[in-house]
């Protein structure tokens, strides 16, 4: 007798979102500024060739910090970079100095105290040159990248580089390379204070930046997993703001799943380390790719870790491989 065709189990699956946990928000922002110096002389002249373009940028970015009430600057670090150009010790007190002179510049202009900042120096850039030379179109381009590498004393790299071919590529450096290696580099420390879900759901309009990860996610929930404010949220402005976090990524991922977005879920997921609700999500993706075998691994270590919605799965998985043994029953029939 032929028997009528049986429609296959179908799996309903659960994913898991986990609510992150609090944190202190400790943020920075930081920047270079490639200001111009009289030659031999270490004051900051505002008015100097590109000074007033690099100075409204360091402005721009201190300004919209210390005028912010919902931000407490907890720090400053100003370094100082020089180019290989000149004695290893001349350069030493030239970055060490312009540091300095960017350090007072700031804490004048802000009132900042002194007991705020940290200077630092490179005297020479070696590494910064490396990078540069690698992206040039310089020649002998190996014979250069092996004399900036050695480990020889920095005058003596100098003098080498002088001799290359002539010393030509060393004079293309000076031009082409080296000014981008005389710089200031800046950043900002600071903390930004807690909001509250009312606050919170204005300051993600504005700021999204000063949110924790947590208030996004409360933010998120207020407005209802039906809504499109929440898939925003979930899917694309947390995962901007913690791109490695692998609660962020677990919770994109989930709602990926829902789109049947499996791999892109998988890509994700991938991301999430050893959270247990990635590895249920990670066997919800493999039950619906049909690697029962992978699929189980991942919901068992899921549940054993006391995923609940890990339970549920294993169980529709076994539901699954039951109704194929019964499908495969039936055609030998």
């Amino acid at each position: 007798m032929e028997l009528s065709p049986r429609i296959p189990y179908e799996v309903n699956p659960l994913v898991s979102m986990v609510e992150p946990e609090g944190e202190v928000k400790i943020r920075n922002r930081q920047g270079s500024a490639f200001l111009d110096f009289q030659v031999g002389r270490s004051v900051i002249l505002p008015e100097f060739r590109r000074n007033p373009v690099e100075l409204t940028k360091i402005n721009d970015a201190v300004s919209g910090i210390a005028d912010d009430p919902d931000i407490q600057i907890t720090g400053m670090t100003v370094e100082g970079f020089a180019s290989p150009e000149g004695t290893y010790k001349s350069n030493d007190k030239l970055s060490h100095n312009r540091a300095l002179a960017l350090k007072d510049y700031i804490r004048a202009r802000y009132a900042f105290p002194d007991a705020l900042f940290t200077v630092k120096n490179t005297p020479e850039d070696w590494e910064g040159l490396k990078v540069l030379v690698e992206d040039s179109s310089l020649e002998p381009k190996e014979e250069l990248l092996r004399i900036i590498t050695s480990s020889e004393e920095p005058d003596a790299r100098e003098r080498r580089l002088k001799t290359v071919a002539r010393g030509v590529p060393y004079k293309k450096m000076l031009t082409e390379l080296y000014p981008d290696l005389r710089r200031v580099e800046y950043r900002v420390d600071y903390s930004v204070r807690n909001y509250t879900l009312t606050e919170a759901k204005e300051v993600i309009k504005r700021s999204p930046e000063h949110l924790s990860q947590l208030e996004m996610y409360k933010v998120a929930e207020d407005y209802g997993k039906d809504s499109k404010e929440y898939r925003d949220i979930i899917m694309e402005l947390i995962p901007r703001y913690y791109p490695n976090d692998p609660v962020a990524n677990s919770n994109a991922a989930a709602l990926l799943i829902q789109n049947k977005e499996y791999q892109s879920a998988r890509r994700l997921l991938e991301r999430a380390g050893d959270l247990p609700s990635a590895w249920n999500n990670l066997g919800v993706v493999s039950l619906a790719l049909e690697e029962y075998d992978q699929a189980e691994e991942y919901l068992h270590q899921a549940s054993s870790a006391g995923v609940k919605e890990a339970s549920h799965n294993v169980d529709e998985l076994t539901k699954k491989r039951e109704d194929i043994i019964k499908q495969e029953k039936r055609k030998r029939q």
